[in-house]
Parts: structure tokens; C-alpha cells; sequence
């Protein structure tokens, strides 16, 4: 390999990085509320309080 590949390489992970944290931060960043939201898509209420 050479090392014109290797910086391309790590560039595109460093790309690949922040793209993930942004993700991580909108996940992050969700209302998680009790009635409807994404909660409910997966637990119920009496389930969460558990």
C-alpha cells in the first residue's frame, strides 16, 4: 500500500467517524416520551416502570 492510500483511507474513516457520532448525538438528543414516542414501539408503559 502506499501511503497516498493509507491517508485516503484514514480519511474516509475520520468521514465515517463524525458521521456516526452524529448519529449517536441525534439519537441522543430523542424525547423518549411515555405516551406514544419510541418507547412504546417497544415496551409497554408497566414494562418500563419495572
Amino acid at each position: 500500500m502506499s501511503i497516498r492510500t493509507l491517508h485516503n483511507d484514514a480519511r474516509r474513516v475520520n468521514e465515517l467517524e463524525a458521521v456516526i457520532v452524529d448519529v449517536i448525538r441525534g439519537v441522543a438528543a430523542l424525547e423518549l416520551k411515555r405516551k406514544g414516542g419510541i418507547r412504546s414501539a417497544f415496551f409497554t408503559p408497566g414494562k418500563v416502570d419495572e
